[in-house]
């Protein structure tokens, strides 16, 4: 018959000491919103438009120097390197994560260029959309 293990406190061989901890409290005081909270809320937007603005600036320099780059490469076939870059990696696409998946990367990639131009106030895949299911 197997004997039950004695626990730390019963036995009188062993000490048991438990780990000492500090907990500190945190300040439970609540914090009412400040008045000029719609100010603070205008000044957000306005950081996030300029942000927005800043961003593109720099995407429409970066495109800039890319299409330079590849002019001067590449001259007079500026589009046809872009458009064989392109399609070299959607083969990769093609060839790594099939057909469906990349027609799936595809279309949601579409759904948020589509979402993002809602947002920004320039639906103009929406409206293409709109006009090809409109009734003629």
């Amino acid at each position: 018959m197997a004997s039950t293990p004695k626990s730390d406190q019963t036995d009188p061989k062993r000490k048991a000491t438990a780990p000492k901890a500090t907990v500190e409290s945190a300040d439970s005081t609540t914090q009412e919103a400040p008045e000029d909270a719609p100010e603070q809320t205008e000044h957000a937007e306005t950081d996030s438009r300029q942000q927005g603005k800043a961003a593109r600036e720099a995407v429409e320099g970066a495109a800039k120097s890319a299409t330079s780059w590849l002019e001067g490469v590449f001259p007079g076939h500026g589009n046809a390197a872009l458009f064989a870059i392109i399609g070299f990696v959607v083969a990769l696409f093609l060839f790594g994560i099939g057909f469906w998946n990349t027609l799936l990367l595809v279309i949601l990639v579409v759904a948020g260029l589509a979402f993002g131009q809602y947002l920004d106030g320039d639906p103009k895949i929406l409206n293409v959309l709109k006009g090809f299911f409109s009734k003629r």
